[in-house]
């Protein structure tokens, strides 16, 4: 599974996790136990993600959940298309895990937030920076499902109708999912108006496992072979 986004994928929730036995993160071609900060974030709290690691390990449908993240706080979409600031971080993940023989079932996408905070931020211009980002990695693994959560959340600022109709609507694409609505967590959710509270982070990965659960049970009647006589 790999995590592309801006600071709330990146590990600025308020507190650490674990995700426990059978959850690992991958950098450099290395498996290590998945324990926050994760690698291929810049920040040094805690994560999403890991929470999202042990729900899924929990069900039992999993040998093993890997995750890959690459995100940076206060990124913009287009900085994550080909040509952008951040785009040799994501290229970089995407061959590590072609090097390591590991083939995402989902690349989750968190962005949104610095186009949120303004409201003349234009939905065309993301929604092409996502469909360059989609279009990039499943190019390099084309069975993948790019979902794509609802994240414009930026203290009180007005929230950018725009943006969140065209993260639905890249969600809509083929080979794409809408993901989870964060913005729907605010108050005690939040540690600062923006970032994650420990209770925000546990509820976001909930939010994160209700939208794969059924994707992952749609993925595994897909690969179900017909009986034969």
């Amino acid at each position: 599974m790999v995590a592309v986004g801006q600071s709330n994928a990146a590990n600025y929730a308020a507190t650490r996790a674990s995700g426990g036995a059978g959850v690992y993160a991958l950098q450099r071609g290395q498996l290590f136990h998945a324990s926050d900060p994760l690698p291929g974030a810049d920040g040094e709290r805690g994560s999403i993600w890991t929470r999202l690691g042990a729900q899924l390990a929990a069900s039992q449908q999993f040998d093993a959940i890997v995750l890959a993240v690459a995100a940076r706080g206060s990124s913009f979409a287009r900085d994550w298309a080909p040509g952008g600031r951040t785009f040799p971080l994501l290229e970089a993940t995407l061959t590590d895990l072609q090097r390591t023989g590991l083939a995402p079932d989902f690349i989750l996408w968190h962005q949104g937030e610095s186009e949120g905070l303004n409201a003349t931020a234009s939905g065309a211009d993301y929604l092409a920076a996502v469909q360059a980002v989609q279009s990039h990695c499943q190019q390099m693994f084309p069975n993948s499902i790019f979902v794509v959560a609802q994240a414009t959340l930026y203290y009180d600022a007005p929230r950018n109708e725009q943006i969140r109709l065209a993260q639905r609507t890249a969600g809509a694409l083929p080979r794409a999912a809408v993901g989870p609505d964060l913005d729907q967590l605010d108050g005690d959710n939040r540690s600062d108006g923006v970032h994650f509270s420990a209770r925000g982070a546990t509820a976001a990965a909930e939010l994160w496992f209700a939208t794969l659960r059924p994707l992952i049970e749609r993925r595994r009647e897909a690969q179900v072979l017909p009986s034969h006589p």
